[in-house]
């Protein structure tokens, strides 16, 4: 679904309305980029998921592990980096009384160098913090803001500019 660049940076705000309690605006962008970044590694590794999924199920409990087998993943898909979980953003989205459970095992279906990218974005302690601030429920907002991410397209996430602690469509 291709979006205008008004219905982007319109997309961007009713994400950052969906924030306010837990967090203050300056903090918007410890949910609202990690979630770019993990829309946009979705959108990319889209076209082969099929194929590194099949090749992960065949390759568990054999010889390759750790960066052996993330090297062979990233060759099926196409790129420098793979994620191996069968779940992906149309999944999640299917789910979304579990999404905070799902979301964390999505992420760690990705390899070491992505999910390196996540420990840095401290992506889990914020979705926990999701968690407890709606009393260890999931909670509706985050599976919100996860919801709106997974309705932009793959050009679409090229024109989303969140540097600089803001957000803005070009």
């Amino acid at each position: 679904m291709a979006m205008d660049h008004s219905s982007i940076a319109n997309l961007i705000w009713q994400i950052a309305d969906l924030l306010r309690g837990p967090y203050r605006p300056p903090q918007y962008e410890r949910v609202m980029l990690p979630m770019t970044v993990l829309r946009r590694f979705d959108c990319v590794l889209a076209a082969t998921k099929g194929k590194v999924v099949a090749e992960h199920e065949k390759a568990k409990g054999g010889k390759l592990t750790g960066d052996a087998l993330d090297t062979k993943l990233n060759r099926v898909a196409g790129q420098r980096f793979h994620n191996h979980s069968p779940l992906d953003f149309a999944k999640l989205k299917g789910d979304p009384d579990h999404i905070h459970k799902h979301l964390v095992s999505y992420i760690k279906g990705f390899s070491a160098n992505v999910q390196r990218i996540f420990d840095y974005f401290e992506i889990e302690t914020e979705i926990e913090k999701e968690v407890s601030h709606n009393g260890g429920g999931d909670n509706v907002r985050f599976g919100d803001i996860f919801i709106a991410a997974a309705v932009t397209g793959q050009l679409d996430m090229g024109g989303i500019d969140v540097a600089g602690g803001g957000a803005h469509a070009h």
